[in-house]
């Protein structure tokens, strides 16, 4: 995947047609800058594979990546919703100008307050533990009616061992779940699925198999429950050009279409009728090759070294 880096002109000195001395003198140093047409041109890419394999989809920027107000504006009048895993991170969105429709309320620790606004406010909040289910639970029971949530589940993908958010699917720990919800009529209806892989990977395959163990769960919840999933959510994680791992020297980046086509192949055969929403959730994907860091040279030190 070519990189896409703001444009620098070093005979000029500006940054994307901005003096650098003059951004300097404004603002200070250091200074961390990033290219508005980089970050929109990341997000289109996304969008337009996305687009093209898997129409019914929805980008949401992760807010953890970044909170720098002018980033998130730019995403949001993309056309991204936020990802938030916190309470403060959803106060942020809100201040943002989303709508609760637009946020996605993932962390492993919302409290009960948290839950409840974000209820209310029709944001999609992916529970993570039992300990959030008692608390979703609590809340049907305030409100007296049914409430939706989505499920967050991992599962065991050949050597990635980092995906330990939510419920196993493999070791029926996720189904168990799902089976306790709808066997003694709790006020939950389980609306989607949410996995997170890692991050900065660099092997689209690995996603693939994230989709299959969604869909065959969200299929199973279906079928033995008569349950329709209306969300499938595969996070983030997608390898960027300039952050290889320290013991990987050779480090080759895939074109997004090779992460975005191998998942909407797989949901696409699964789902032969009423095929959910694909969500992904990038951060880094989006920002990573946006960012310049800007210093100045205050002041130069010689030493003289004894003979």
């Amino acid at each position: 995947m070519m990189p896409i880096f703001p444009k620098i002109d070093k005979e000029h000195k500006t940054i994307e047609r901005l003096n650098i001395k003059d951004l300097v003198n404004n603002y200070g140093s250091p200074l961390l800058v990033f290219s508005e047409r980089t970050v929109k041109e990341k997000y289109q890419r996304l969008k337009t594979v996305l687009n093209t394999y898997y129409p019914n989809s929805q980008i949401a920027y992760s807010i953890k990546t970044n909170y720098l107000p002018g980033v998130i504006k730019v995403l949001k009048n993309e056309g991204a919703w936020a990802e938030v895993a916190s309470g403060f991170e959803y106060w942020l969105a809100k201040k943002m100008g989303f709508a609760g429709s637009q946020i996605i309320f993932n962390g492993p620790d919302k409290k009960i307050s948290e839950i409840e606004i974000a209820i209310k406010e029709g944001a999609i909040v992916n529970i993570d533990n039992s300990n959030e289910i008692e608390r979703a639970t609590e809340l049907s029971k305030k409100f007296n009616k049914k409430i939706g949530v989505g499920l967050r589940v991992n599962a065991e993908i050949e050597k990635l061992n980092w995906s330990r958010f939510g419920f196993n699917i493999d070791s029926n720990e996720a189904y168990d779940v799902v089976k306790t919800i709808y066997k003694n009529d709790i006020n939950i209806e389980i609306r989607g699925l949410h996995i997170h892989l890692g991050t900065n990977l660099n092997e689209p395959q690995y996603y693939a198999i994230a989709a299959e163990k969604l869909s065959e769960f969200a299929l199973k919840i279906k079928k033995d429950f008569g349950a329709g999933v209306a969300y499938l959510d595969l996070g983030g994680g997608f390898a960027v050009p300039g952050s290889r791992w320290l013991n990987n020297p050779i480090w080759i980046v895939p074109d997004i279409e090779e992460y975005i086509s191998g998942v909407a192949s797989i949901i696409n055969k699964k789902f032969v009728l009423e095929k959910p929403k694909l969500i992904f959730e990038p951060g880094r994907y989006l920002i990573d090759e946006a960012g310049i860091f800007l210093t100045m040279v205050t002041n130069v030190k010689n030493t003289k070294m004894p003979p």
